[in-house]
């Protein structure tokens, strides 16, 4: 009587190593990406801050130039005859 070969199962633990160590190295990637998304937005919302803060000025000084409108400064009188015609050609569309 021939009996047959045992069959042999591997052990578990090898087949689970490489998937767990696989997923400890997507996880810790995803972690990564996610602390950059974080860190990215956090700059994002601080310059958006800048960008506000600065219109502000660019506005606050354009106003305080129109307010020397009759001042006989050339340099005054060359920006602001600049701005008209840039302001009219938008306007006009050309």
């Amino acid at each position: 009587m021939v009996f047959p070969r045992p069959i042999v199962i591997p052990q578990p633990c090898l087949y689970f190593v490489p998937a767990s160590r696989y997923r400890a190295k997507t996880q810790a990637a995803s972690a990564h990406l996610e602390a950059e998304e974080r860190r990215a937005a956090e700059r994002h919302r601080r310059l958006l801050g800048c960008v506000a803060r600065l219109r502000e000025e660019v506005f606050r000084l354009k106003n305080e130039l129109l307010r020397h409108a009759g001042c006989e400064c050339p340099l005054v009188r060359g920006y602001l005859a600049r701005a008209a015609e840039e302001a009219w050609a938008g306007v006009v569309g050309g």
